[in-house]
């Protein structure tokens, strides 16, 4: 297994990813959360 880093927070992840599923899930969330702000802005 490959030892690495979360980009995001720092802490360590033991698969071949990027970031840490805490972060994932909080950008899927933040992902959300601007496209209902684009569809608010686009709708106004």
């Amino acid at each position: 297994m490959k030892k690495d880093r979360c980009i995001y927070c720092g802490i360590k992840i033991y698969r071949d990813r990027d970031m840490c599923e805490n972060c994932r899930e909080k950008l899927k969330l933040i992902r959300k959360i601007r496209g209902i702000i684009f569809d608010i802005k686009r709708r106004a």
